[in-house]
């Protein structure tokens, strides 16, 4: 829809399967035009890749931000199947900083010929800041299911210098005299100008990630992407926390176009949506921009120093108002999303590997993630175990956990009607509610 207002658009009807869980995606996400904010999703693995799904761009004018929406319709579905979405607003967003040094100065200069009254005002503020840029990953259209919350946390500093001067200025002026008449009279006239010198500086930002009850980490690979905030293609990955198994793998421009790389052990639908607001929406250069305009908005050149304020919830208290650590039952292999499984020929499970080898891109801010060994897999409905890719060891995969209170199944959507495809939400709790703040703090 439209770049300054958009509401609910319907994708393209499509003859090409829903995303299913256990196997690989790998498509292109495009901006549609110039004064559209919506994204076609293409399937990159036909050798004729053709409209697949839709990322609806919806917000209003008056919002901070556009919600995305990633919607998928079958050939003779009447309305989209909402298979996820992600709220951008920024009500939920977060700003630490303490200035260290400021002051204000005034002063005249001594008059001159053609001057008079001349006085100057110079301020200076100094500080450090910290900022997170926040979204929420939903599982169903109305945003009720929170399955995951996605942020990009910056630290840097900030400094200001500004200067005013202002005086009467001896000036040839034209004056009208009536019936023609001109005449070039002597007059005082105020000038002024003005001097402001804004600069912040970052001086790193980590990504983080919790989706399905799951820790993720999400590194951007600064060797191959160059400059943060110059180079024209950058290059995101995702891994598991735990034991460093590819979530996604994304290259992007920053802010037209993406390449995203899902894999079988994986959710495709979060992911999808989780790599398209990492690469399009909260990538270095658009987060730097909203470091800066956010510093200068709230650090004042009237501060004092030792000042600390802010807004916002620092992590702890973001992650017990909005908590993603109820139990989940993830889909089974083999899940379609968007139309029910029954109805479709192509809803099958897929005999995947549950690891496809994967090499590891640098990490700009801390250690390297291990990455972790894929176990021998027995195809799903039976038949001898997997080969296991030469150089791997087999280790133990983490399964699932169902408690014993939880009665949830994963629900495909009719063909008229959108119900979320993803994991239920059943507790609510959040157990790591006291633990001891971070760098957020």
């Amino acid at each position: 829809m439209g770049c300054c207002c958009s509401g609910h658009a319907e994708a393209k009807e499509s003859d090409h399967p829903p995303p299913m869980f256990g196997k690989d995606v790998k498509v292109s996400i495009c901006k549609k035009g110039f004064l559209s904010a919506d994204f076609t999703v293409k399937d990159l693995t036909e050798e004729d890749p053709k409209e697949w799904m839709l990322m609806d761009a919806v917000g209003g004018v008056f919002d901070s931000a556009f919600d995305f929406f990633l919607k998928y319709r079958a050939t003779g579905m009447e309305e989209s199947a909402t298979l996820c979405s992600v709220n951008m607003q920024t009500e939920h967003d977060y700003l630490w900083y303490q200035v260290g040094d400021a002051w204000q100065k005034r002063g005249r200069h001594r008059d001159t010929g053609d001057k008079r009254n001349r006085c100057w005002t110079r301020k200076f503020v100094s500080g450090r800041w910290i900022i997170a840029r926040r979204c929420r990953i939903f599982a169903d259209r109305e945003q009720t299911r929170l399955i995951g919350r996605l942020e990009i946390v910056g630290t840097g500093n900030y400094q200001r210098k500004y200067r005013h001067e202002s005086w009467l200025q001896k000036q040839m002026v034209k004056v009208d005299k009536g019936e023609g008449n001109f005449e070039m009279v002597e007059k005082w006239v105020p000038r002024s100008r003005t001097w402001d010198d804004p600069e912040t500086k970052m001086d790193r930002f980590d990504y983080d990630m919790t989706a399905l009850g799951t820790d993720f980490r999400i590194m951007y690979h600064k060797e191959d992407s160059d400059s943060w905030f110059k180079s024209d293609t950058l290059y995101f990955q995702a891994v598991r926390a735990s034991d460093g198994l590819p979530l996604f793998r994304v290259e992007s421009d920053g802010a037209k176009k993406a390449t995203v790389e899902t894999f079988n052990q994986s959710d495709p639908v979060s992911s999808m949506v989780a790599a398209f607001a990492v690469a399009v929406k909260l990538d270095p250069k658009e987060f730097f921009g909203y470091c800066a305009k956010k510093t200068q908005s709230y650090i004042s050149l009237d501060s004092h120093p030792g000042l600390v304020s802010g807004f916002g919830m620092n992590k702890d208290e973001y992650k017990c108002a909005f908590p993603t650590h109820g139990e989940m039952v993830m889909p089974p292999m083999g899940f379609a999303y968007g139309v029910p499984m029954e109805t479709l020929q192509f809803a099958t499970p897929v005999a995947v590997p549950v690891g496809t080898p994967f090499t590891p891109m640098a990490v700009p801010v801390g250690g390297a993630v291990p990455m972790a060994q894929p176990q021998m897999a027995t195809p799903v409905g039976g038949g001898p175990p997997m080969a296991v890719p030469v150089g791997w060891q087999p280790v133990q995969m983490a399964e699932p956990v169902v408690m014993p209170s939880v009665t949830a199944v994963p629900v495909a959507v009719v063909a008229d009607a959108a119900v979320a495809p993803m994991a239920v939400a059943v507790d609510m709790s959040d157990e790591d509610c006291d633990a001891d703040s971070d760098a957020s703090d």
